[in-house]
């Protein structure tokens, strides 16, 4: 079966830091538990997916049409285009940016706590690989020159997904 799956954006947190890199989270929750395909749909779809990150993001979603996610035209971003992750995978991932891009103290401790907060051991994680320079908007350069990492944690009750991006620009 196919659900209609509308998303109500329940959380924000945005972690800067001095060298331009920044850790993005959107938490959601749905009326309806779905499977996991159906809900990556679901945030794809979602208005506040529809962001270039290279610009600041404001109270509201981006006004429609915004066919841009990240350094990527929207129309190449899709649910199979998301592989399946682990826990230790997404933080290992995070942890070697974090190294690579020499953060600062306080925002590579706020960026652990902040992944030790949401992602618990059993969570259900899928992860945006590359897509690829010909999958890139006009832009798409400016966002991510030290690596675009983006990862969908889906909680337990299915009904509560969590998108967590990690870059620069």
């Amino acid at each position: 079966m196919i659900w209609f799956v509308s998303l109500e954006l329940i959380r924000r947190e945005f972690l800067p830091d001095r060298s331009g890199a920044w850790l993005d989270v959107l938490e959601f929750e749905s009326l309806h538990s779905v499977p996991d395909d159906q809900m990556l749909a679901a945030v794809i779809e979602s208005p506040w997916y529809h962001h270039d990150y290279a610009s600041p993001r404001g109270d509201e979603p981006e006004p429609a049409p915004h066919d841009i996610h990240g350094p990527y035209q929207l129309d190449h971003v899709k649910a199979e285009e998301f592989v399946p992750s682990r826990p230790a995978s997404m933080k290992a991932e995070i942890t070697d940016w974090l190294d690579t891009i020499d953060a600062e103290p306080g925002f590579a401790i706020a960026v652990r706590d902040t992944l030790a907060r949401l992602v618990p051991p059993d969570s259900r994680i899928y992860r945006l690989p590359a897509l690829g320079e010909d999958k890139m908007h006009v832009y798409g350069w400016v966002v991510g020159t030290s690596g675009f990492h983006e990862f969908v944690i889906l909680g337990e009750d299915a009904r509560r997904v969590t998108v967590v991006v990690a870059s620069d620009d």
